[in-house]
């Protein structure tokens, strides 16, 4: 579980570390903000702005599959992040 936890720490520095900003913070600080992030408790709920065309698409695939907008969205963003 903890090789995994590094690994994935690991690939996000990677990441961000692509960032402009991020490259004058100190990796040591970038840790502390994930490591706070990874250990903060989330209610399971934000809201999203994203465009009519877009919630209209996403309503009609999740009429079509019989599930709720929710289900649908919880689903793709599931897939994306997994990896």
């Amino acid at each position: 579980h903890g090789r995994l936890q590094r690994v994935g720490s690991a690939r996000i520095l990677t990441k961000l570390s692509a960032r402009p900003k991020l490259r004058q913070e100190s990796i040591p600080t970038v840790l502390r903000t994930l490591y706070a992030t990874a250990r903060r408790e989330f209610s399971g709920q934000f809201n999203v702005r994203i465009d009519k065309r877009l919630h209209r698409a996403l309503a009609m695939e999740a009429a079509q599959a019989g599930v709720s907008l929710n289900a649908i969205i919880s689903q793709k963003l599931a897939k994306t992040t997994r990896g």
